[in-house]
């Protein structure tokens, strides 16, 4: 009875199955196919990182320096920045409204006025930014324009502030713009 019993037992393990080697070799295939999928990824979102760094970056540069530049009195030209230097606030013009540095420093794609970063930089309307943060020295090329408006008696009623800030040596990258109007 014990050697029935035993050949039924074999005859069991018998019909168990397990992975053939060709199973287990289209299951490593896939596995690997997924892997690599992944780990293509891994570049992507480190640059896609790293650009978005820049640009908080460049938004955190751009706005400081607008409420520096907009909390200025109206009489002041210029203001002393410790890293820009010395920052022109633009000029006026007796009952009209001006530009500054020019009326080309500015466009005005889609009703939004930006820094055009591809016209030649203008002394005292732009500066090198280096975040005192970033322990790479990552450096900032920053310009601004003004739009000044003054009342007929050569009074200053307004001032617009356009800024934009654009990592030094990115390409393929918008600069930031901001912009804001301190008015009397």
């Amino acid at each position: 009875m014990k050697a029935k019993e035993g050949m039924e037992m074999n005859h069991a393990r018998a019909k168990q199955s397990g992975f053939t080697l060709t199973e287990l070799a289209i299951a490593t295939a896939v596995l690997l196919f997924g892997v690599v999928a992944v780990m293509q990824l891994v570049p992507f979102a480190m640059k896609t990182n790293t650009a978005n760094r820049n640009d908080t970056t460049s938004v955190v540069i751009a706005q400081h320096l607008l409420d520096e530049l907009s909390s200025q009195p109206f009489n002041n030209a210029t203001v002393n920045d410790p890293v820009c230097g010395v920052m022109s606030l633009g000029a006026g013009a007796p009952g009209g409204t001006v530009m500054s540095p020019n009326a080309t420093y500015l466009t005005n794609p889609n009703g939004v006025a930006m820094v055009d970063f591809t016209k030649a930089a203008v002394a005292g309307y732009n500066c090198n930014y280096v975040d005192p943060n970033d322990a790479v020295g990552t450096s900032y090329q920053v310009r601004w324009g003004v739009v000044v408006t003054e009342n007929a008696g050569g009074q200053i009623v307004s001032r617009r502030f356009v800024l934009g800030v654009q990592r030094v040596g990115m390409q393929f990258r918008f600069p930031v713009n901001v912009e804001t109007t301190v008015q009397r």
